[in-house]
């Protein structure tokens, strides 16, 4: 019983409170309420749906780039073979071939050139053929002579000791290999004499590593990478060209929890022992980035929208808050000049619960006065 008393003492506790809560709060409280809820379920959907927008066109745009990668990628590799075939038909490496005559005596000694020695262009005409870390001379033998470097390190003893097999598969070739546990792409072609006896070869050769994707597909955009991973069944980065984001070494699985990966092709140039896969990579946090700098516009532009949108409902609320509080003062004056009725003092609150309780207040007092005027009329008559 008393748990059903308190129950309706609150009931009424709570109904006396909200209406003395004027109209115009309620509607801009309960408007703030359903526009924050709609601003919430459509940010949530919004933001969804511009991910998955960023997401399809990065993926289109990231093929698009690896077949660009691609195509640059295997245009490089193919240039390195019709360099050497070039080089070799220069009238300097033709004389200096000629004159040359190579005895075992004293050893293989071997020379090298920081510059550009005699028998290749110099390198400004160089740089237009192609740029390898490294050019070896080969005598008839086998047995390299001379070595260009061009002012990078000195090449491994792996390289300067390729086999007959080696040279076999780099002729006429891109032949792509693994010295020295690192990749390497190497290009032969040989000249010979009139009478058809080898004179000697001529080896173009490069460390496939950052420079030389860099190289191939230009410097690392912003946004998008490339790597070079192995075909094995845990593929793992050999080359790319920004170490710093993409170290030799790294998996691919590690890969994909920060990147957006594409790119298929395997390649494999004839005889070459390493077979790799060029991808196209492109950075998820960047995704994130450019999708939350959209989101953070839309949320701005919407956020504008809805405060827009509550002043003015909360204008038209005041107008007829107003219009409603004037018919309240009318019929007050009413019930007061006319009927008589004592004036009650105005209350702050609910300008529609003012208006019913003074509706009904007009009604009881316009009945009471129908009901003294049919008296006095009876009375009236009676006498």
């Amino acid at each position: 019983m008393n748990k059903k008393r308190n129950t309706g003492i609150l009931q009424i506790s709570f109904h006396s409170i909200y209406n003395q809560i004027p109209l115009t709060m309620k509607m801009l409280i309960l408007t703030v309420l359903i526009g924050v809820f709609v601003w919430l379920v459509l940010d949530k959907i919004q933001t969804a749906q511009l991910r998955s927008i960023f997401q399809s066109q990065l993926t289109e745009k990231l093929i698009e780039h690896s077949i660009e990668d691609r195509l640059s990628f295997d245009r490089h590799v193919k240039n390195y073979q019709k360099s050497v075939k070039l080089l070799i038909t220069q009238k300097s490496y033709i004389d200096y071939i000629e004159e040359r005559e190579w005895t075992n005596k004293g050893g293989n000694y071997i020379q090298y050139h920081p510059t550009p020695p005699v028998w290749l262009p110099n390198r400004s005409l160089l740089r237009t053929v192609i740029q390898p870390r490294f050019v070896l001379l080969l005598d008839f033998g086998g047995v390299v002579r001379e070595v260009y470097h061009g002012g990078n390190d000195a090449p491994s003893k792996s390289l300067l000791e390729l086999s007959r097999l080696q040279l076999l598969k780099s002729h006429n070739q891109s032949y792509m290999t693994t010295l020295d546990d690192a990749p390497y792409l190497i290009t032969a072609e040989s000249s010979f004499s009139e009478g058809g006896d080898l004179q000697a070869s001529l080896v173009l050769a490069s460390p496939i590593d950052e420079k030389m994707l860099r190289g191939a597909l230009g410097p690392a955009r912003e946004g998008h990478l490339a790597a070079l991973l192995t075909t094995e069944e845990d593929p793992v980065v050999v080359a790319s060209n920004d170490l710093n984001k993409l170290p030799v070494g790294l998996s691919l699985k590690d890969l994909q929890n920060d990147y957006l990966v594409t790119g298929k092709e395997f390649f494999d140039y004839g005889a070459s022992e390493l077979q790799i896969k060029l991808v196209s990579l492109a950075s998820l946090a960047d995704v994130e980035l450019m999708t939350n700098r959209v989101v953070s516009k839309v949320r701005h532009e919407r956020a504008t929208l809805a405060f827009i949108l509550i002043l003015t409902f909360a204008t038209i609320i005041y107008r007829i808050t107003r219009h409603i509080s004037s018919v309240n003062m009318r019929m007050r004056d009413f019930s007061s000049h006319i009927l008589g009725s004592k004036a009650q003092e105005t209350r702050e609150g609910d300008e529609l619960h003012i208006l019913k309780n003074r509706l009904n207040r007009l009604t009881e007092e316009v009945i009471e006065a129908r009901e003294i005027i049919m008296e006095q009329a009876e009375e009236k008559n009676r006498l």
